[in-house]
């Protein structure tokens, strides 16, 4: 008889949480950005004045929007990733990674919201909450889901 042994998959080290980190959260920054420029399209915006609302420059282009929103994703995502590396494992079997990404993207939201997007007088900060909300959630939970360690079931 067979007997399954649930284990977490953590990487080896916390610089393999980081580059982790670093990919995840590009894409998970990716499919945000695609997200908040499908609601702008859907509010008759042009591509272009969606993606140069993520410009932290004067001389605001779609291309340096584009980097700067995916340079930031990725930095969150280093920072969830070696978070989750030093939480113990006992939490981690408790907690799914698509709600621990949710989480951490909830906090992300409200950061912006409330200090850096009126801080940096961002053109992001006239966009509706709903939008903010909906890249947000979609970034947590494809971070979550790429670097949470996963459950894997073993046959011992």
């Amino acid at each position: 008889m067979h007997n399954q042994i649930s284990t977490l998959e953590k990487p080896r080290d916390a610089g393999e949480a980081a580059i982790d980190g670093l990919l995840g959260g590009m894409f998970a920054g990716l499919l945000m950005g695609l997200t908040i420029l499908l609601a702008g399209l859907l509010a008759g915006e042009t591509p272009t004045s969606v993606l140069e609302r993520f410009s932290t420059g004067q001389a605001a282009t779609p291309l340096s929007g584009s980097f700067a929103h995916l340079a930031v994703s990725s930095v969150y995502g280093v920072v969830f990733s070696v978070l989750v590396y030093g939480l113990p494992r006992r939490w981690l079997s408790i907690v799914p990674g698509w709600l621990a990404g949710l989480l951490y993207a909830a906090l992300l939201l409200l950061l912006a919201v409330s200090v850096l997007l009126p801080g940096l007088q961002s053109p992001l900060n006239q966009l509706p909450l709903w939008v903010l909300a909906a890249g947000h959630a979609v970034y947590g939970v494809v971070l979550g889901q790429r670097v949470y360690p996963q459950k894997r079931d073993l046959v011992a």
